[in-house]
């Protein structure tokens, strides 16, 4: 990750882990206490445009350019969710959880 490209970072609300959305397909985890790599997930070639916590700071999501959403545990890196919005637009810049669950816009 030195010579990494980010679009998006978040923190987890409890201030345990930082995550970082690509520009190069990669989805990166580090443990803010150490400042260690926790996790990578390589999605594809196209680029992630946002990553968001869950309020819990047990899940991680990520978006690409596509509209793909993919969704890992936290801290187990188990792939728990893939979503390809139909009738979305796109490409978004951001997504978040709420109380609904995961949006974007």
């Amino acid at each position: 990750s030195d010579t990494a490209h980010f679009f998006d970072v978040a923190c987890s609300r409890d201030g345990k882990w930082i995550a970082g959305a690509g520009m190069d397909g990669t989805v990166w985890l580090w443990d803010a206490t150490t400042g260690r790599e926790a996790d990578v997930h390589r999605q594809a070639t196209i680029q992630i445009t946002a990553v968001a916590f869950d309020r819990g700071s047990q899940r991680l999501a990520a978006l690409d350019a596509r509209g793909d959403i993919r969704v890992w545990g936290v801290p187990s890196g188990e792939l728990l969710a893939h979503i390809t919005p139909e009738g979305m637009k796109p490409f978004a810049l951001r997504i978040f959880f709420n109380a609904a669950g995961l949006a974007r816009r």
